[in-house]
């Protein structure tokens, strides 16, 4: 595991294209997290009304930010928001982005789907094809694809806006210049990247979590009764 500073440089990303496949939760937050250092962000989702709800989400998270004081100086919610617009045409989505953030929801067949999908629309061998995915090794759903040296996992921390923290998880085949372009985009948003150096099931932090959980109710089990009532909020919430 390897640990990164997150430096943050505005220049360095502003008028370059992201784009994030699928416009729930995740995708929202990183869009904002793009918007917030001066990407042009498309969101992509295969339903019109979907990423239109979305935008107006993503809307709803600047305003949010702006109101905690949370955007760098200078910049308004009303400003960053048109740094976004939605798409329903992946060709058209993806073109000319220099990163691609996948956030679909966790299934192996449909994260192989769509990186078949975008296998056949990006062009050339710049273009980082991240996926959000908190536990399926991305070997699993990019083994087959011609753009397979340019896909790895980048896993954020729920919600990246507040938590930094990303795991970054490369496949057997990720080029090293994709896992060094994906730490600096990283890293530009404020995001801090930790590297793993191979992909494992579940990936770093699941699996610390779990344990730590399992710790938490064996303690339940021999009656560590304010443990009991500790865990009983914490899942409340």
């Amino acid at each position: 595991i390897m640990a990164s500073p997150a430096p943050v440089s505005v220049n360095t990303c502003a008028k370059s294209k992201v784009t994030v496949i699928g416009s729930g939760l995740i995708g929202r937050c990183w869009t904002v997290l793009f918007l917030r250092v001066g990407y042009s962000v498309t969101l992509y989702d295969i339903s019109s009304e979907q990423v239109e709800g979305a935008l107006r989400a993503v809307e709803g998270q600047l305003e949010c930010l702006e109101r905690e004081g949370l955007l760098r100086e200078g910049q308004s919610a009303q400003g960053l928001k048109d740094g976004v617009s939605a798409c329903s045409n992946l060709e058209d989505a993806v073109k000319k982005a220099v990163y691609i953030q996948e956030c679909v929801p966790e299934s192996v067949e449909l994260k192989r789907k769509v990186f078949e999908d975008l296998d056949r629309v990006v062009e050339g061998e710049e273009p980082i094809l991240a996926s959000s995915t908190s536990c399926i090794m991305p070997s699993l759903f990019t083994e087959g694809l011609a753009h397979r040296s340019q896909c790895i996992v980048a896993h954020p921390v729920n919600p990246p806006q507040y938590t930094p923290l990303v795991e970054v998880v490369p496949a057997p085949w990720t080029s090293q210049a994709t896992v060094e372009g994906t730490l600096a985009v990283l890293r530009g948003l404020g995001q801090s990247p930790i590297l793993a150096r191979k992909e494992v099931n579940g990936f770093i932090l699941n699996r610390l979590q779990y344990a730590l959980i399992m710790e938490a109710w064996r303690l339940v089990e021999v009656h560590v009764h304010v443990l009991q009532w500790t865990m009983y909020r914490y899942y409340k919430l």
